[in-house]
């Protein structure tokens, strides 16, 4: 079965387990080049958006749209002055932009040829069962290291399980999001979004992420998008990237809350801020339809 896969900030869609998917309003903004030279890219992007309305397409007041769409159009000229700037650093960006990750979670995800000396550091910290913060530290980069290059899958769980059962954030996401996405593991919907659970209880921004997606998607829970922003908004409050696209997304299409454009562009703004290249696109959208 595809492996689901949502942290990706970069390439939208990939490897996807069927279902809903995250709501963009064009069911075929899936994959995003990496590699693509910034204007190519946007080209691309565009193409995929495929020149939708950015408008509201209800049939509402005409009033009350027309001034919705005031809204969004002063938004985005309070950008104009900055649009030079930021521009110029997108473009520079996709000129040196290395060989992304496939996933933007974990922020640190080593290499193959690293474990050896994660395993070493780790067999020698391990030697006192209380496991320090180090400790911990080395045994999530080397869990981190087995599941997402696909060495051993299994033991890189073992390792998440272990510090998830001590109460480690970071553990208790990885456990759910490899059991949830069966990375190279058996699928176990309903214990990951347990694990799941308990993160976003704890205030944790990729759990409150990965927890949203869930409701989102109907995946492991029963498809709420109120809820799904709800969360997504806890997300992007803690400064976390995809939550902002997400937030600024379902604002755009008014998913789970009521639609506010002028809002959306603020979120997806910042995202893009911080290297979303998604929110990038829609910015570029909105700046070029004004021209």
């Amino acid at each position: 079965a595809a492996q689901r896969d949502f942290s990706n900030p970069w390439s939208s869609l990939t490897n996807q387990r069927p279902g809903k998917s995250l709501h963009s309003g064009q069911s075929e903004l899936r994959i995003v080049s990496r590699e693509l030279p910034l204007d190519m890219w946007r080209s691309r992007c565009l193409r995929m958006l495929g020149g939708a309305s950015l408008g509201f397409a209800g049939t509402g007041a005409v009033l009350a749209e027309a001034s919705r769409e005031t809204d969004w159009r002063a938004e985005i000229a309070k950008l104009r002055p900055e649009e030079p700037h930021f521009r110029a650093k997108w473009i520079q960006d996709e000129e040196g932009w290395h060989k992304l990750p496939a996933r933007a979670w974990p922020a640190f995800q080593p290499k193959v040829d690293q474990i050896p000396a994660l395993r070493a550091l780790f067999a020698e910290c391990s030697k006192d069962e209380t496991l320090s913060e180090e400790c911990r530290k080395h045994a999530f980069n080397l869990g981190t290291a087995l599941v997402f290059n696909m060495v051993d899958p299994p033991a890189g769980l073992d390792l998440y399980s272990t510090l998830a059962k001590l109460g480690d954030l970071d553990g208790i996401v990885g456990t759910g999001v490899v059991l949830i996405g069966g990375h190279g593991v058996e699928y176990n919907t309903g214990e990951g979004v347990q694990w799941l659970r308990k993160a976003s209880a704890k205030g944790h921004a990729q759990g409150h992420y990965e927890l949203a997606i869930c409701f989102y998607t109907g995946d492991g829970e029963v498809e709420d998008e109120t809820r799904a922003f709800h969360l997504f908004q806890k997300a992007a409050d803690l400064g976390h990237m995809g939550g902002m696209f997400m937030v600024g997304d379902c604002l755009r299409e008014g998913v789970g809350c009521e639609r506010d454009e002028a809002q959306a562009i603020r979120w997806l703004f910042a995202a893009a801020q911080q290297g979303h290249r998604q929110s990038r696109c829609q910015i570029l959208k909105y700046l070029d339809a004004e021209r």
